[in-house]
């Protein structure tokens, strides 16, 4: 064998044996997400990408949420749809993609400082805390109906190793300032969780560090914060030159009684992400919580050694557990930044509230990899994790060999609209844009909630004015869902006048109206149609 090849053997096995593992579990999240049903999020997200790839690349008309995505997902449904032109192949491949990409970005940040073997080693451990789902409860919420989060944090993780390489790199700076500040304004623009769990924590860990570990750092936060204010000076301009509008979201400080609930919440949330929510509700179930249970601790320790350690300077002299390092720091600002900025704000209502802890746990899980890889019993103990979770997820997809895209319900509902040959509609937010997307786009379901006056207006939340400007046709209809009863038969009524006829499916009434579908603006009066 030529030198050549023995010398370059271990490297090639590294990167195929990387490749292959980020193709296998490419396939895996493909399979259990297949088993996730579609919601509205996804369908509406997917109906602006299709809209960016037609032209509207600033979403003219459009109305949405103050984390817009425009830059980031919406870019990649736009790619993606164009590609394959097919509705579920594409909601599943953009959430494989961001996932895949938070995988890869997670592994250098986990490993940039060691050896082969210890990359292998930090990707076991990264696999069994995060990499791998543990098929349960819940974990849908973290995983495939958080998509609209994932790239915003592998965006966080990027900026840290970024300036990690530029801090040891001085003649590299110029080059990884531009590139910096690109992934800056970009994600800065497109999700404000970048700025409050990102940006912050990473300007924060820049002026804990010492000014000789960090000689360019004045340099650095001035990209950032520069980067910062140009993205939000962009988001204005696009909406003052005829972009989208950006909805508000009311999210304020949660009174003091409603911290313990939070915290409650917070609790029930991680016992989901290990993997560990049927603790004490069966016998296999137990022993698979009490196996899984000491990730918490792996996930724990570097964040209590850093906070005791670095931040509040409480060193004993005999410990080596703590580098003072950049991205040990910017991780465990991140982690706090998230778990208390959730539980102290009125966002964490339910387990749906679980994919708001994504950007923590990703933290701890990087952390964790990057303290303990050097542990052979733990690594041996995190593979042993790895695997079971591995077989756990098969024998999940061996109970669910056909699973549908859609809700039950969303898939009744579609068929009955074909059935009575309707087209054009008003629905709440949870039926409307799933519905069209149920049907391949063969119906046009808006959004509707009530208004001041007690009539019926668009939803201003990912969604286009277009939408509400009336239709021609000879029927059009409202869907009234009974849960929740958030518009009731009166108003519909009130709105639109007597219907023709209706019909219920599931817990859903649909009323049939005859002539155009009315145009509808958020300040139109109850019976004023």
């Amino acid at each position: 064998m030529p030198a050549f090849a023995k010398q370059n053997l271990p490297r090639v096995a590294i990167l195929a044996g990387a490749l292959a593992a980020a193709i296998a579990l490419a396939v895996l999240y493909y399979w259990l997400f297949s088993t996730e049903q579609i919601n509205s999020d996804q369908a509406n997200a997917l109906l602006a990408g299709q809209d960016m790839l037609a032209g509207n690349w600033r979403l003219h008309d459009w109305w949405m949420a103050p984390d817009n995505y425009i830059g980031l997902e919406e870019l990649v449904f736009a790619a993606v749809w164009g590609l394959t032109h097919n509705t579920i192949l594409t909601i599943r491949l953009v959430a494989i993609f961001a996932w895949v990409c938070l995988g890869i970005v997670s592994f250098f940040l986990a490993t940039s400082e060691h050896s082969r073997q210890g990359r292998f080693r930090g990707l076991v451990i990264l696999g069994a805390i995060i990499l791998i789902p543990a098929s349960g409860n819940g974990i849908s919420d973290f995983y495939f109906n958080a998509p609209l989060h994932v790239l915003t944090v592998t965006c966080i993780m990027l900026a840290i190793l970024i300036i990690d390489h530029a801090i040891k790199a001085a003649h590299q700076l110029p080059v990884m300032m531009a590139i910096l500040a690109c992934i800056a304004v970009d994600a800065a623009a497109s999700d404000s969780m970048f700025i409050y769990i990102g940006i912050f924590p990473i300007v924060t860990a820049l002026l804990f560090m010492p000014q000789n570990k960090v000689p360019r750092r004045d340099k650095i936060i001035l990209v950032l914060v520069a980067s910062t204010g140009l993205a939000i000076l962009l988001l204005h301009l696009n909406g003052w030159a005829g972009g989208f509008t950006p909805h508000s979201l009311s999210v304020v400080l949660s009174p003091l009684r409603r911290l313990p609930p939070n915290i409650e919440h917070m609790y029930l949330c991680l016992l989901y992400i290990l993997g560990c929510e049927s603790l004490g509700q069966n016998t296999i179930g137990t022993i698979v919580a009490i196996i899984r249970f000491p990730l918490l601790g792996l996930a724990a320790l570097p964040i209590y050694l850093i906070v005791k350690h670095q931040i509040f300077g409480i060193r004993q002299s005999n410990s080596n557990l703590v580098s003072r390092s950049f991205i040990d720091i910017s991780l465990c600002l991140v982690a706090l930044a998230d778990i208390g900025s959730t539980c102290v704000s009125n966002i964490l209502e339910d387990i749906q509230g679980i994919r708001f802890f994504l950007p923590a746990w990703v933290a701890v899980s990087i952390l964790a990899s990057r303290y303990f890889l050097q542990n052979q019993k733990i690594v041996y103990y995190s593979g042993i994790i790895a695997i079971c979770a591995v077989v756990s997820d098969l024998t999940f997809l061996a109970r669910h060999p056909h699973p549908s895209a859609f809700p039950p319900a969303i898939n009744a509902l579609t068929s009955a609209l074909e059935q009575h040959h309707l087209e054009y509609g008003y629905a709440l937010y949870w039926q409307a844009s799933v519905s069209a997307a149920a049907s391949d786009g063969k119906l046009h379901v808006s959004a509707v909630v009530p208004n001041q006056t007690g009539g019926i207006a668009p939803y201003q939340w990912f969604s286009k004015t277009d939408w509400y400007k009336g239709q021609a046709a000879k029927q059009f209809f409202v869907i009234v869902s009974n849960e929740p009863k958030i518009i009731d038969e009166q108003m519909v009524f009130t709105q639109f006048g007597r219907p023709v006829s209706s019909f219920t499916v599931e817990n859903m009434t649909i009323y049939i109206f005859q002539g155009a579908l009315p145009a509808l603006t958020w300040n139109s009066p109850a019976g004023a149609l």
